[in-house]
C-alpha cells in the first residue's frame, strides 16, 4: 500500500529493538501490518489488529479504556495507541527490558505527529 498514510511508521519499526510485528488500522477501516517474526505471519496480525480495534472502541465508548492499552503476556506484549483521528496502531513486542524506551518513542510518535520519528533506536 504505497499511499497508506502511515507507511513510513509502518517501515521505520523494523529498525526499533524489541518490536516482532505493528499495525494501523484507519476509521474507515482499512489496514496495514507489518511483520518481523515468523511468529506473527501478517493475516494473523491483521485479524489481531481488527480485534483489537473494536475492542478499543468498545472500551472508549464504556468509558474504561484511555488512549493507550497494553497487554502482557508469558513471552511478550501487545501495546496501542489510538489517534483523535481514530487511527489506532499496534506493536507485539518481546519482552526486552531495553525496548520500552522505543516502544514509547514509536507510539508517542504516532499519535502525536503523525508517525513522523525523529530518531531511531536498534
Amino acid at each position: 500500500m504505497k499511499d497508506f498514510p502511515f507507511q513510513e511508521w509502518l517501515d521505520r519499526t523494523a529498525h526499533y529493538s524489541g518490536v516482532l510485528a505493528c499495525g494501523v488500522r484507519l476509521s474507515n477501516k482499512s489496514s496495514s501490518v507489518r511483520t518481523y517474526d515468523q511468529g506473527f505471519p501478517e493475516d494473523r496480525m491483521g485479524e489481531l489488529l481488527q480485534c483489537l480495534t473494536e475492542m478499543a472502541f468498545t472500551l472508549r465508548n464504556s468509558q474504561l479504556g484511555g488512549g493507550r492499552l497494553r497487554w502482557i503476556f508469558e513471552h511478550g506484549q501487545i501495546h496501542s495507541a489510538r489517534r483523535p483521528d481514530g487511527a489506532i496502531a499496534v506493536l507485539a513486542t518481546n519482552k526486552d527490558p531495553g525496548a520500552a524506551a522505543a516502544i514509547e518513542e514509536l507510539l508517542e510518535a504516532f499519535v502525536s505527529n503523525g508517525g513522523q520519528v525523529d530518531k531511531k533506536t536498534e
